[in-house]
């Protein structure tokens, strides 16, 4: 599956799901491109040019296809989409904001919705990390 199409991906992944249902599990692969390296490490212009990321970023981005899509089709206006995206940041930016004058989360929170289940593996891990806060 084009993982660059967010339509093809959504359409994609809808059938496995129907498919899954009577059928049971499978693999879905989506080739995507990654903009940055894998690591810090990995300054993947070692590999690659900076004129090849940069065209795959105007010319492949996933948020702008889909964008023009929706022009093209008459979903939205470039305006009015715009004016989503400023929104859309405003709120964001907000919201991080707020997010920052929190205080930290207690420890015995940070797996509180994660996980069903405790492994003896996150337990040890969750005991290293207190005594090292000792």
């Amino acid at each position: 599956v084009d993982g660059m199409d967010i339509v093809a991906v959504k359409e994609a992944t809808a059938w496995a799901v129907e498919y899954a249902k009577s059928n049971g599990p499978l693999v879905m692969e989506m080739e995507t491109y990654r903009y940055h390296g894998h690591s810090m490490s990995d300054p993947d212009t070692t590999y690659r040019s900076r004129d090849d990321i940069k065209k795959m970023r105007t010319t492949f981005d996933p948020i702008l296809s889909l964008r023009s899509r929706m022009i093209q089709a008459g979903f939205a206006t470039d305006d009015e989409l715009k004016g989503l995206e400023k929104e859309i940041r405003a709120a964001v930016k907000a919201d991080a904001e707020e997010a920052m004058k929190a205080p930290p989360t207690p420890e015995n929170l940070l797996t509180k919705y994660i996980y069903t289940e405790h492994s003896h593996e996150l337990i040890s891990q969750i005991c290293l990390v207190a005594d090292m806060r000792l």
